[in-house]
């Protein structure tokens, strides 16, 4: 009881304190008989250690709702006691403020939201989306990074070989300047080729034939220089002599 006493005379009242010791002097009753009995010792005990009965009463039914292991760290007093007598006072505490800038709307879908998340199968099925979903991200990424990394290497390969032909043009002069000149003009073409797949179906039929054609001459040039520049993958010609050995 002195402690009591000390505690409402301090400067700071210790809600949370003198509550406990108002629960510790007053236990709650179990029934209607029990509750009202406690009700007339708490009001006696607010008479013996002079404070008013309307606050004990708050901080004994606080102290009830909100036992030491549910008090929540950083939450006032105040606010432990404005949801004490609500059954799911911890999510109230909990949720109080994160709605502030919310409109009615995102506020009503929200609480749809949280209503379908009660059903553990709707719950279990909405974490197995987010799983998958979050598990193709990740793959995307990763082919993503796969296809960047690919791009470097090729540019870092080309870099290279522009490095050696820039070489050899430097002993060479006139060979060499006119073959680097040549391989780029060939990767344009390539290129080029490339590009048109992309609308061939659109091509005029006059001028198919005519495609068709410059493609032929192509193929053929690029035949005969690939046998030039390899000349043991080029196929026997009438004019080869073949030593046949018995």
């Amino acid at each position: 009881m002195a402690e009591a006493v000390r505690l409402g005379q301090a400067d700071r009242l210790d809600r949370w304190a003198l509550g406990d010791i108002c629960l510790e002097a007053v236990p709650p009753g179990k029934d209607r008989a029990g509750r009202s009995e406690a009700q007339r010792r708490l009001a006696a005990f607010a008479h013996d250690i002079g404070h008013p009965i309307n606050l004990l009463k708050d901080l004994h039914r606080t102290a009830v709702a909100w036992p030491p292991d549910m008090r929540i760290e950083g939450v006032s007093h105040s606010k432990h006691s404005k949801y004490a007598s609500h059954p799911n006072r911890v999510a109230l505490v909990l949720g109080e403020g994160l709605d502030e800038g919310l409109s009615g709307r995102i506020l009503r879908d929200v609480g749809k939201v949280e209503k379908l998340l009660k059903d553990p199968a709707v719950r279990a099925a909405a974490m197995d989306r987010t799983k998958k979903r979050t598990a193709a991200v990740r793959q995307l990424a990763r082919a993503r990074e796969d296809e960047a990394l690919a791009e470097a290497r090729e540019h870092e390969r080309v870099l290279a070989d522009h490095a050696k032909a820039m070489e050899m043009a430097s002993r060479l002069p006139g060979a060499g300047e006119r073959a680097m000149q040549a391989a780029k003009a060939l990767g344009r073409m390539y290129t080029h080729l490339i590009e048109l797949q992309d609308f061939v179906g659109q091509i005029p039929d006059g001028y198919k034939d005519r495609w068709v054609e410059q493609l032929e001459r192509i193929r053929r040039g690029a035949e005969k220089l690939r046998q030039e520049l390899r000349p043991e993958s080029r196929s026997p010609q009438p004019h080869d002599v073949i030593d046949i050995v018995d």
